[in-house]
C-alpha cells in the first residue's frame, strides 16, 4: 500500500491567509522597487547578480529576504513544524542522509520543544504591519548592512502584499459589494475553528488557484535561491541546489562543513533584536528557536513545490497531474534524497504519524483519505487535481473513498458541506466563481502592477 498521507496533505497547503507562500516569493522578486526610494542600498542588493565567485552576500542577502517573505505564515504551522522535527529526531536516522537537511540536530529538537508565542496583547506577525514597520524602521535607523535586514525586510514584504490581496484583488475578484456565499460557508467554518466564516472557502481557492500561474522559469529562479548551499573552492564561490532545507556549505570535494541548523544567521540576530527593540511580545523568540522552526519550515515547503530530476514546481506548478502523478512525484523526492526503500517501515510510519497534524483545512482532510486508502488507482476517476473542485459531482468522487475508510474526525460531513458550497457557487455565483482556477488567472500581473503603491 502506498503511504504518502504525510507528503500529499503538504500539497494542498490551505493556510487560510491571503497569498500562499510561493506567491510571496514570486511577487518579492518582482516588486522588488517597493525599497528603492527607502533603502536604495537594500535595493542595489537585491538587483546584484547572487551568484558572485568571490563574494557570496548578495546570495545571502536574497535568500534571508525571500526566506522573510514567507515567515508570517511558519509562525502559524508551528505545531505543525514541531511535529516533524520530533519525528525525524526520534527516527532511525542512520538511514537519513546527514547532509540533505532530514538528520534533525540536538539543538534543533530542544528548541522546537517551546512555541513561539505572542503574549501581551501582541498580535500574529501576519496581523502585525505596525510592528514590522516599526522593525523595519529600527533597523534602518541602526545602519545594519542589508543582509542584517534582509528577514525583517522580506516578512514586511508579506504584509504588503497581503494588503494587495485583501482589499484589491479580494474584491475585484468576487465582487465587492455583491459576494454571495453559501450558507454551509458558516457550519464548515465552525468546524474547522475558523473565526472568519466570511469568504472563509474562497480564500484558500485564491491562494492556491493563483500559485498555480506562476511561470516554470520563476519556479527555477525562486528554488535556485531557497534551497541551495554554497561551496568553497579556494577564495572563490560556486553554488548548488540542497533538497529539503535552505542551506549548506562544503568544500570543493562536496566535504560538508555545515547546514542550516549548524550556522548563526545574522538575519535571524537581527529579527530578534529588533523585535526586542520595539515591544513586539514574541515570547520564547531566540535566534535558536526562530532557526530551528525555519529549518523545519524549509522541510514542509521543499515537499509543496520542490524539484527533482524532471520537474520543478511541485504539485502547485503542474495544475495537470492527477492524483496517481503526485504520488509519484512524491515518492521520487523521497526516495532521491533519503536513503530508504518504498516498503520501508520508517517511510510508512512517518507519512500516517504526521497525517492528524498537517492537515488544516477541510478538503485536504478529506483528500488525505482518498490517497491514504488507495492500494492502487484502478477504482478512481483519475482527473487534474483542479478539476476536483469544478462540481460537487466531482468532489464526490473523493467521498466514496472516505466513506468507506470511516467517518475520520467528521471528514464525511465535511464533504458534503463542501459539496454543498461548491454547487452553491456554480448555481449562484454570477462574477466570478471561487471554485475555478481559470478565476485567478491574472492574480500575479494584476497584483505585480501594484508593485508602486
Amino acid at each position: 500500500m502506498r503511504k504518502v498521507s504525510f507528503l500529499f496533505l503538504l500539497v494542498f497547503p490551505f493556510i487560510l491567509f491571503s497569498w500562499d507562500a510561493s506567491v510571496h516569493v514570486y511577487l518579492s522578486m518582482n516588486m522588488k522597487d517597493i525599497w528603492e526610494d527607502y533603502d536604495p542600498e537594500f535595493y542595489d542588493m537585491l538587483n546584484t547578480t547572487p551568484y558572485s565567485i568571490t563574494d557570496p552576500t548578495p546570495f545571502l542577502v536574497q535568500k534571508f529576504y525571500y526566506i522573510g517573505t514567507t515567515l508570517p505564515d511558519m509562525f502559524d504551522w508551528q505545531e505543525n513544524i514541531r511535529t516533524a522535527i520530533e519525528f525525524l529526531y526520534t527516527a532511525n536516522t542512520s538511514i537519513l542522509d546527514a547532509f540533505r537537511g532530514l538528520n534533525i540536530t540536538e539543538i534543533t529538537y530542544v528548541a522546537v520543544q517551546n512555541f513561539m508565542e505572542f503574549t501581551g496583547g501582541a498580535r500574529p506577525v501576519n496581523q502585525s504591519i505596525g510592528k514590522l514597520r516599526e522593525m523595519v524602521e529600527y533597523a534602518k535607523s541602526q545602519n545594519w548592512s542589508p543582509y542584517k535586514k534582509a528577514l525583517i525586510y522580506g516578512c514586511y514584504a508579506h504584509l504588503l502584499e497581503d494588503i494587495i490581496a485583501h482589499i484589491i484583488l479580494q474584491p475585484i475578484t468576487y465582487g465587492y459589494g455583491k459576494t454571495i456565499d453559501a450558507p454551509d460557508v458558516i457550519d464548515v467554518s465552525a468546524m474547522v475553528g475558523s473565526s472568519c466564516p466570511l469568504l472563509g472557502i474562497g480564500e484558500p481557492f485564491q491562494e492556491l488557484f493563483s500559485a498555480t500561474n506562476i511561470p516554470e522559469e520563476s519556479w527555477n529562479a525562486m528554488e535556485d535561491i531557497l534551497f541551495s548551499g554554497v561551496k568553497m573552492e579556494g577564495s572563490y564561490y560556486s553554488y548548488f541546489r540542497c533538497p529539503f532545507h535552505f542551506y549548506q556549505i562544503s568544500d570543493i570535494l562536496g566535504r560538508n562543513y555545515a547546514g542550516f541548523q549548524d550556522s548563526t544567521w545574522l538575519p535571524i540576530h537581527g529579527f530578534v533584536e529588533a523585535a526586542n527593540a520595539v515591544g513586539y511580545n514574541i515570547s520564547n523568540l531566540t535566534h535558536d528557536r526562530l532557526r530551528a522552526y525555519i529549518h523545519g519550515w524549509s522541510l514542509l515547503l521543499f515537499i509543496l513545490y520542490g524539484y527533482n530530476e524532471e520537474f520543478v514546481g511541485g504539485v502547485v506548478g503542474h495544475p495537470e497531474w492527477t492524483p496517481e502523478n503526485i504520488i509519484e512525484y512524491l515518492e521520487n523526492i523521497s526516495f532521491e534524497n533519503v536513503n530508504l526503500s518504498s516498503d520501508s517501515e520508517f517511510f510508512s510510519n512517518f507519512t500516517s504519524r504526521t497525517m492528524d497534524y498537517l492537515a488544516k483545512g477541510f478538503i485536504v482532510r478529506a483528500i488525505a483519505l482518498f490517497i491514504s486508502g488507495a492500494d492502487d488507482f484502478t477504482s478512481f476517476d483519475l482527473l487534474p487535481w483542479p478539476e476536483y473542485f469544478l462540481s460537487g459531482d466531482n468532489l464526490d468522487k473523493l467521498k466514496d473513498v472516505a466513506q468507506r475508510l470511516g467517518d475520520y474526525d467528521g471528514v464525511v460531513e465535511l464533504f458534503t458541506k463542501a459539496e454543498n458550497i461548491i454547487d452553491f457557487y456554480n448555481e449562484y455565483g454570477t462574477v466570478k466563481r471561487p471554485n475555478l482556477r481559470t478565476t485567478y488567472s491574472d492574480q500575479l500581473t494584476e497584483a505585480i502592477k501594484f508593485k508602486g503603491y
